[in-house]
Protein backbone atom coordinates (compact mmCIF):
# COMPACT_ATOMS: atom_id res chain seq x y z
CA UNK A 1 0.00 0.00 0.00
CA UNK A 2 2.52 2.31 0.67
CA UNK A 3 4.01 1.82 -2.71
CA UNK A 4 1.35 3.10 -4.36
CA UNK A 5 0.99 6.35 -2.37
CA UNK A 6 4.74 6.95 -3.17
CA UNK A 7 4.19 6.08 -6.45
CA UNK A 8 1.29 8.94 -6.90
CA UNK A 9 3.18 11.69 -4.78
CA UNK A 10 5.88 11.36 -8.07
CA UNK A 11 3.20 11.37 -10.69
CA UNK A 12 1.04 13.73 -9.53
CA UNK A 13 3.66 17.11 -9.31
CA UNK A 14 3.75 15.87 -12.78
CA UNK A 15 0.61 15.69 -13.73
CA UNK A 16 -0.29 19.26 -12.26
CA UNK A 17 2.79 20.37 -14.34
CA UNK A 18 1.26 19.45 -17.80
CA UNK A 19 -1.92 21.13 -16.38
CA UNK A 20 -0.61 24.32 -16.10
CA UNK A 21 0.96 24.75 -19.12
CA UNK A 22 4.47 22.58 -18.90
CA UNK A 23 5.40 21.73 -22.45
CA UNK A 24 7.79 19.55 -23.98
CA UNK A 25 10.81 21.53 -25.66
CA UNK A 26 9.96 21.65 -29.61
CA UNK A 27 13.25 20.23 -30.21
CA UNK A 28 12.45 17.34 -28.32
CA UNK A 29 9.50 16.23 -30.62
CA UNK A 30 12.05 16.75 -33.86
CA UNK A 31 13.02 14.14 -35.70
CA UNK A 32 16.82 14.03 -35.16
CA UNK A 33 17.16 12.70 -38.32
CA UNK A 34 16.15 15.34 -40.32
CA UNK A 35 18.52 17.68 -38.16
CA UNK A 36 21.44 15.40 -38.94
CA UNK A 37 20.59 15.19 -42.66
CA UNK A 38 20.19 19.02 -42.65
CA UNK A 39 23.71 19.71 -41.20
CA UNK A 40 24.99 17.57 -43.38
CA UNK A 41 23.92 19.36 -46.29
CA UNK A 42 25.25 22.38 -45.34
CA UNK A 43 21.41 24.08 -43.56
CA UNK A 44 20.56 26.23 -41.07
CA UNK A 45 17.74 25.97 -39.54
CA UNK A 46 14.86 26.55 -36.56
CA UNK A 47 12.15 23.95 -35.12
CA UNK A 48 8.87 24.74 -34.68
CA UNK A 49 6.29 24.38 -31.72
CA UNK A 50 5.24 20.53 -33.55
CA UNK A 51 8.29 19.65 -34.40
CA UNK A 52 8.78 20.50 -37.64
CA UNK A 53 11.91 21.86 -38.99
CA UNK A 54 12.31 25.08 -41.48
CA UNK A 55 14.83 26.39 -43.72
CA UNK A 56 15.08 29.03 -45.79
CA UNK A 57 16.53 28.98 -49.53
CA UNK A 58 17.91 31.51 -51.36
CA UNK A 59 18.08 31.65 -55.03
CA UNK A 60 21.14 33.56 -56.27
CA UNK A 61 20.14 34.74 -59.54
CA UNK A 62 17.29 36.88 -58.58
CA UNK A 63 18.19 37.38 -54.98
CA UNK A 64 14.83 35.71 -54.03
CA UNK A 65 13.86 33.40 -50.49
CA UNK A 66 11.26 30.78 -50.21
CA UNK A 67 10.69 28.71 -46.91
CA UNK A 68 10.80 25.31 -46.76
CA UNK A 69 9.32 22.79 -43.90
CA UNK A 70 10.33 19.55 -43.20
CA UNK A 71 8.25 17.39 -41.45
CA UNK A 72 9.14 15.57 -38.31
CA UNK A 73 6.20 13.04 -38.32
CA UNK A 74 6.24 10.33 -40.32
CA UNK A 75 3.87 8.04 -41.96
CA UNK A 76 4.12 4.12 -43.53
CA UNK A 77 3.23 4.31 -47.09
CA UNK A 78 3.68 0.50 -48.10
CA UNK A 79 5.51 -0.49 -46.14
CA UNK A 80 7.85 2.26 -46.71
CA UNK A 81 8.41 5.58 -44.09
CA UNK A 82 8.20 8.66 -45.61
CA UNK A 83 7.84 12.56 -44.15
CA UNK A 84 6.43 15.67 -46.07
CA UNK A 85 8.42 18.26 -47.52
CA UNK A 86 6.93 21.24 -48.22
CA UNK A 87 6.96 25.06 -49.32
CA UNK A 88 3.69 27.79 -49.27
CA UNK A 89 3.45 28.98 -52.89
CA UNK A 90 0.20 31.15 -52.46
CA UNK A 91 -1.70 32.74 -49.64
CA UNK A 92 -5.02 35.06 -49.79
CA UNK A 93 -8.14 35.98 -47.85
CA UNK A 94 -10.39 34.93 -51.08
CA UNK A 95 -11.51 31.17 -51.61
CA UNK A 96 -9.02 29.35 -54.16
CA UNK A 97 -10.54 30.52 -56.83
CA UNK A 98 -11.69 27.64 -59.75
CA UNK A 99 -9.46 28.30 -62.53
CA UNK A 100 -6.42 28.49 -60.36
CA UNK A 101 -7.30 25.35 -58.82
CA UNK A 102 -7.98 23.77 -62.01
CA UNK A 103 -4.92 24.40 -63.16
CA UNK A 104 -3.08 23.52 -60.05
CA UNK A 105 -4.70 19.52 -60.72
CA UNK A 106 -3.96 19.53 -64.13
CA UNK A 107 0.13 20.21 -63.32
CA UNK A 108 -0.03 17.71 -60.80
CA UNK A 109 -0.20 15.11 -63.90
CA UNK A 110 3.26 16.64 -64.83
CA UNK A 111 5.74 17.24 -61.67
CA UNK A 112 7.88 15.12 -62.09
CA UNK A 113 8.65 15.37 -58.02
CA UNK A 114 5.31 16.51 -55.59
CA UNK A 115 2.32 18.02 -55.71
CA UNK A 116 0.41 20.93 -55.12
CA UNK A 117 -2.22 21.12 -51.80
CA UNK A 118 -4.55 23.83 -51.00
CA UNK A 119 -6.08 24.35 -47.37
CA UNK A 120 -8.26 27.31 -46.38
CA UNK A 121 -8.78 27.68 -42.47
CA UNK A 122 -9.38 30.76 -40.18
CA UNK A 123 -10.60 32.69 -43.75
CA UNK A 124 -7.07 32.07 -45.23
CA UNK A 125 -6.78 29.99 -48.49
CA UNK A 126 -3.14 29.01 -48.68
CA UNK A 127 -0.92 26.60 -51.60
CA UNK A 128 1.76 24.89 -50.89
CA UNK A 129 4.10 22.58 -53.36
CA UNK A 130 4.60 19.05 -51.04
CA UNK A 131 7.03 15.77 -51.95
CA UNK A 132 7.55 13.22 -49.81
CA UNK A 133 10.45 11.24 -49.05
CA UNK A 134 12.12 8.16 -46.84
CA UNK A 135 11.98 9.28 -43.54
CA UNK A 136 16.03 8.91 -43.56
CA UNK A 137 16.81 10.19 -46.71
CA UNK A 138 20.18 11.05 -47.24
CA UNK A 139 21.47 14.67 -47.17
CA UNK A 140 21.37 14.14 -50.86
CA UNK A 141 18.02 13.17 -51.59
CA UNK A 142 16.82 16.17 -48.84
CA UNK A 143 18.52 18.77 -50.73
CA UNK A 144 17.18 17.55 -53.83
CA UNK A 145 13.64 17.49 -52.42
CA UNK A 146 13.82 21.00 -50.68
CA UNK A 147 15.36 22.59 -53.22
CA UNK A 148 12.59 21.42 -55.99
CA UNK A 149 9.88 21.72 -53.18
CA UNK A 150 11.48 25.47 -52.93
CA UNK A 151 11.98 26.16 -56.72
CA UNK A 152 8.23 25.07 -57.65
CA UNK A 153 6.88 26.92 -55.00
CA UNK A 154 8.86 30.47 -55.57
CA UNK A 155 7.99 30.46 -59.21
CA UNK A 156 4.39 30.43 -58.53
CA UNK A 157 4.25 32.75 -56.03
CA UNK A 158 6.44 35.26 -58.17
CA UNK A 159 3.84 34.66 -60.95
CA UNK A 160 0.20 35.19 -58.86
CA UNK A 161 1.65 37.40 -55.75
CA UNK A 162 4.83 39.43 -57.05
CA UNK A 163 5.91 39.33 -54.05
CA UNK A 164 9.01 37.24 -51.95
CA UNK A 165 6.94 36.69 -48.33
CA UNK A 166 6.27 33.11 -48.75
Amino acid sequence: MRYLIVVGLLVLPLEALAQLGGRANPIDRADRRVAQALHAAGYSYTVDDDGDYAVTVRFREDNRTQLVWIASSTREIAGAEVRRVWSPAYKSTKPLSASLARRLLEENLGTGIGYWAAAETEGTTLVVFCTQVSADADPTILDAAIQAVAATADELEKELLGSDDL
